[in-house]
């Protein structure tokens, strides 16, 4: 599997302890994570000890076929629907993307600035860190180069997909950074919710 579950154990006991991740197993069989900003659906076949062993040691039991539950500290298991693997279909309309060097630093988080169609765009180096095709097996596919659908990062083989949230800037400086890099008007407008810095 191409994730770092040392990594991924963070990113995971940072989303339960607060706005909680959702776990589940479709009835075809494909286990879906789903916290705040990232995605990560794959094939049951797929998934190694680490990673579910990693998932049920910071969240709790696995699920069951067809079942879904939001994990989140402080309250008991809440049961969900059942959720549709969606990030396949994603990159399948979806345009290649750059990830740079340049490093923000915004509200204690570093995010690295990815360049889109659309123009610059902030990623959680958090949650990018997870993606690690270092850690495939000799027999398995890597990942294909990430790409961008709307306000998603996906990278993917048949039978993994992460999607990471790109994450919109909170303070008009690191805005007009990202205008600059862009070259075109990036989402430029004055609005309360960006915030002198």
């Amino acid at each position: 599997m191409f994730i770092d579950c040392s990594k991924f154990e963070k990113v995971l006991k940072a989303d339960y302890k607060s706005w909680g991740v959702k776990f589940g197993l479709t009835k075809k069989e494909m286990y879906i994570l789903h916290g705040t900003g990232w995605i990560i659906e794959a094939n049951a076949s797929y998934v190694n000890k680490e990673f579910l062993g990693t998932a049920i040691k910071v969240l709790g039991p696995a699920p069951k076929l067809g079942e879904f539950i939001k994990y989140q500290k402080g309250s008991s298991p809440q049961h969900e629907m059942e959720l549709e693997p969606m990030l396949w279909n994603m990159a399948e309309v979806s345009d290649p993307v750059l990830i740079s060097l340049i490093k923000i630093i915004q509200n204690d988080n570093v995010y690295s600035v990815t360049k889109t169609p659309k123009g610059a765009r902030l990623i959680n180096d958090k949650r990018l860190a997870m993606i690690a095709p270092c850690k495939c097996t000799e027999d398995e596919i890597p990942p294909c180069a990430p790409v961008v659908h709307d306000d998603w990062l996906i990278t993917y083989n048949d039978d993994m997909a992460i999607g990471i949230c790109f994450t919109d800037p909170d303070y008009k400086p690191e805005l007009e950074v990202l205008r600059l890099l862009s070259g075109v008007d990036f989402y430029w407008q004055e609005s309360e919710a960006y915030r002198l810095g």
